[in-house]
């Protein structure tokens, strides 16, 4: 029998609950409000400061500031009272990372957070053994200036707490689609301190939206190409087996995190699409490590909510403490594998979507209707929770990859794009500076049928494009940024400077500049040196015919008829739609 098994039997959270209120060992806000509540920020930091002051084994410190310059704060449990990594690291343990509201309107992991860490404060023996093999850091506000946007009408989709906070940050920012821009300063922070850290485990708690069904609690972690592949198979093949054994003896059965193929029509087919690196999950699979998301169902009572975020938890804890030399092996290889460039030696993905293959399933799902809304027009689900169904259902889950490219062995970043390089510091991003001008043969990219989305995306204004590649010869200056693709972030690397990957520099908007013409000619002028040229080169008029009747509404703009040929002129901005970043394809200078 497993050493927490008797925990489910008798119900995790009663008994293990009540054992300590009975004591009045620090209950929580979440305990004392009747299981409804979470504590605003000001009771979170309070409580964390009560913690550390009550044992020896929890400790307390912030890893920065918010926009509004409020503390972030981190909770540490060691067995040996250690605070840092390095003291950590020489105990031979591993890192657990928990990170709670990153969405602060979904604080389960908080409260949950809060209760295990209480439960190590107050010294049970069977808390404490989580710690044999495992050292544990909570984050139990991330976004702390959304969850300081704190009231009753912040999830109108979610069943508890009563009050809870904002999803977005002060500058109104989703933290859960920064990880690899880094625009925010809480996001900044956050990779310092997780690159610092870098935990070999890492758990990001959410709450999710979509349609009713019975599942409490559904999870997302990443087996696809986008991570180490042995990580990929310990975690599908070992981990996950045992964490949904746990959990259905739990009773609290799981099931991948879902969509539908229709967004919220739950009649077709069940998606469970690959996480991006842009989001927690994948971004700690894209580091090598293995990254769980738990997405809570929002229809689901608040206290069944945060008892399934603590079991989840709890199992993780307990295989990690299991399999503790197994799994080090297996970070330590995948680490290996990137300094060694094993991860670059087949084509890189940098988009990643799902297979057309699909199995049937049986969901537990619940009851539901459909009506037409007379005051919508279309159509309105009525769910019937206390009625559960087995919807039979194709499901998607098959990762495959859409766009793979042959990675470079370095990139090169001209010394004015130098603000972006400090970006990918924060990644623990390794590079060289050029000491004196030197020639390489590059790979230069040139994007072509350049357009814009129509509004921003997390305020940045994103490109739409398609890429053509050339060799060419060429000078770079001093102070030039070599950045190799063999190092421990290798894949970050590659994600952030391929602009075909989602997430990249180049599709947040960072080099939108280089799609901007900055000269022109006057028509007038233009109007003879056309003439000019079309008299050097007749074929040049073949292809002006073509054009027009291809696109008439070309034809119909005279500014538009000459800046074509303007742009066919020696005249012309030859930098236009150049991608500034060159690839270097081997190392023979």
């Amino acid at each position: 029998m497993h050493i927490y098994r008797f925990l489910l039997f008798w119900g995790i959270n009663f008994l293990m609950f009540s054992v300590h209120a009975q004591k009045g060992n620090m209950p929580t806000h979440y305990e004392s409000g009747g299981y409804n509540v979470t504590p605003t920020y000001t009771q979170t930091i309070d409580f964390c400061k009560a913690l550390d002051s009550s044992s020896k084994l929890i400790s307390y410190q912030t890893i920065g500031k918010s926009a509004r310059g409020l503390d972030i704060p981190l909770l540490i449990a060691d067995k040996n009272g250690f605070s840092d990594p390095v003291n950590i690291r020489k105990t031979n343990k591993s890192i657990l990372l928990i990170l709670a509201c990153n969405h602060p309107g979904e604080p389960d992991g908080k409260d949950a957070g809060l209760l295990l860490f209480r439960n190590i404060a107050t010294g049970l023996e069977r808390d404490v053994k989580l710690l044999d093999n495992v050292s544990i850091v909570f984050i139990p506000v991330f976004n702390v200036d959304g969850h300081e946007r704190f009231g009753p009408y912040t999830r109108i989709n979610q069943n508890g707490p009563v009050e809870s906070g904002w999803r977005t940050t002060a500058q109104n920012l989703n933290l859960n689609r920064d990880f690899l821009k880094a625009e925010s300063p809480e996001m900044k922070y956050f990779l310092q301190f997780y690159h610092l850290w870098y935990p070999d485990f890492s758990i990001d708690c959410h709450t999710t939206n979509g349609a009713d069904y019975q599942y409490v609690v559904t999870y997302a972690i990443e087996t696809g190409a986008q991570t180490d592949q042995e990580i990929a198979r310990w975690s599908k093949e070992k981990y996950l087996p045992f964490i949904e054994s746990e959990m259905v003896q739990a009773q609290f059965p799981v099931f991948p995190y879902i969509g539908f193929r229709n967004w919220h029509d739950p009649r077709g087919a069940i998606l469970h699409k690959p996480s991006p690196a842009i989001i927690s999950n994948g971004y700690f699979a894209a580091t090598n490590r293995p990254g769980l998301l738990i997405e809570t169902h929002m229809l689901k009572p608040y206290k069944q909510r945060v008892d399934a975020t603590y079991s989840m938890i709890l199992f993780t804890l307990e295989y990690l403490n299991q399999h503790i030399q197994e799994f080090q092996q297996i970070i330590t290889q995948a680490d290996e594998n990137m300094l060694n460039g094993q991860f670059a030696s087949e084509a890189f993905p940098v988009a990643v979507g799902l297979s057309k293959d699909s199995v049937m399933i049986d969901f537990l799902g619940v009851r539901f209707e459909t009506d037409t809304s007379e005051l919508s027009g279309g159509l309105w689900f009525k769910y019937f929770p206390d009625e559960p169904q087995i919807w039979k259902r194709a499901f998607y889950s098959t990762p495959e990859i859409q766009k793979s490219v042959v990675l470079p062995v370095s990139y090169i970043v001209p010394p004015e794009w130098g603000q972006l390089v400090e970006r990918l510091k924060l990644h623990n991003i390794e590079y060289t500076v050029l000491t004196q001008s030197q020639t390489f043969q590059v790979e230069k990219t040139i994007f072509d049928n350049v357009g814009f989305e129509n509004k921003p995306f997390e305020g940045c204004m994103r490109p739409t494009f398609q890429i053509k590649r050339y060799l060419t010869l060429e000078t770079y200056p001093k102070g030039s940024f070599i950045i190799p693709v063999n190092q421990k972030s290798g894949r970050i690397v590659a994600l952030l400077l391929e602009p075909e990957s989602m997430g990249s520099l180049v599709s947040w908007g960072y080099f939108n500049p280089i799609f901007e013409q900055k000269e022109y000619s006057e028509m007038y002028v233009m109007e003879k040196i056309a003439r000019k040229m079309i008299e050097d080169d007749p074929s040049l008029l073949e292809i002006f015919e073509k054009e027009k009747l291809e696109n008439p509404e070309f034809y119909s703009n005279q500014w538009n008829v000459l800046n074509w040929f303007y742009q066919k002129s020696p005249w012309f901005d030859q930098q236009l739609n150049v991608y500034p970043v060159g690839r270097i394809i081997s190392d023979t200078k």
